[in-house]
This record gives structure tokens, C-alpha cells and sequence, in this order.
């Protein structure tokens, strides 16, 4: 009962809307005095299972709760690509980028929309709407590429695969010519 008085002060999500409970995520499909009953949502795919769970509106008042409401129509998207440390990543970086927010124009003007109005409702701005991408190492001396996205939710597989292909595109590419300088010339 307590859970569900804060609930009416707070107002931390309503029917509709996506949120987290106890590592688990889904839509509010109904909320009474007792429960909040959800229908379950897969955190990585953001596709529904068919599991509907009900959540005592105890766990209100004593766990986090995450509205992930924004995350219905688009999502910080993140993924890394990991290559040898065959060649210098930098080289490629202006190339790989200008591939990846080509990308990612397609969908700029309502992306610039949702980004404000979720920034505005959040009261802090953190969103960038181009991809952010970075070089790093890994533990065994591997380039690591990062790159982040705002993007559509359903899109963000295809934009993952599209823009990985790019980068190993542009590597092998790279790969190529540098062993082709570095054979000798026959006579």
C-alpha cells in the first residue's frame, strides 16, 4: 500500500510506459492499489517476450526503479570492434567517420527532435546526435574500436553491422596496400 501512495506522489512512470524493476524490463500495462503488472520487454533486442510479470508496488518504495520510456523509439547504442595491431587506426579514423554519420543522416532530423525532447523532460543534456567513436587498446594489445549512437531502436543492429563492415572495409583495404609497398619490386 505504501509503495502505491508514493507512487501517486512521485508519478515515476504511467501505463505505457517502459521502465526497469528488479533487472527486469517492461511496459506498464496496469497498476493497481497491489502490483504493478508488466509486459515483459528483452533488454537487448527491445522486442516483448510474451511474459507478462507483476511487481508488488512494495518494490516501489525499496528498489530502483528506471523509467526507459525514450528507449521505445530510440537508444544510446554502443558496440566496439576489436582488429590486430597491424596498422596505425588513426590513418582511417576521418574515412570511418564520415561512413558512419552517412549512416546515420538518414534519420538526423527526428533523431534532433527526440534528443530534445528527452532532454528537456530529463532537465540535462547528454545526447549527441553524431556517432562518437574512439581508438583504445585491449589487455592483449588489440585496437579497440568504440563507437556510440543515437539512433533509432530498431535500427541499431543494422547500423551496427553497416558500420562494422565499413571499418573492416577500410582495414583490409589498408592491409593490402601496406603489403603491397612493402613487397619488393621484380624485375
Amino acid at each position: 500500500f505504501l509503495g502505491f501512495i508514493y507512487y501517486l506522489g512521485a508519478k515515476p512512470f504511467r501505463v505505457g510506459d517502459w521502465v526497469q524493476m528488479n533487472k527486469i524490463v517492461g511496459e506498464v500495462v496496469e497498476m493497481d492499489w497491489a502490483k504493478t503488472a508488466l509486459l515483459e520487454v528483452d533488454e537487448e533486442t527491445h522486442d516483448y517476450t510474451g511474459k507478462h510479470v507483476y511487481v508488488p508496488n512494495s518494490h516501489l518504495v525499496t528498489q530502483v526503479v528506471k523509467n526507459l520510456n525514450f528507449l521505445r523509439r530510440y537508444k544510446l547504442h554502443t558496440f566496439t570492434i576489436t582488429s590486430e595491431p597491424k596498422l596505425n587506426p588513426y590513418t582511417l579514423l576521418p574515412s570511418f567517420i564520415a561512413r558512419a554519420k552517412a549512416h546515420c543522416d538518414f534519420y538526423r532530423d527526428v533523431a534532433e527532435r527526440y534528443k530534445s525532447l528527452i532532454e528537456r523532460h530529463m532537465e540535462v543534456e547528454f545526447i549527441q546526435i553524431d556517432p562518437t567513436i574512439g581508438v583504445q587498446t585491449n589487455e592483449l594489445g588489440h585496437i579497440v574500436i568504440s563507437v556510440a549512437l543515437f539512433c533509432p531502436t530498431d535500427e541499431a543492429h543494422d547500423l551496427q553491422q553497416k558500420i562494422s563492415a565499413d571499418w573492416m572495409n577500410l582495414w583490409h583495404r589498408a592491409l593490402a596496400e601496406q603489403e603491397a609497398e612493402a613487397k619488393p619490386a621484380t624485375h
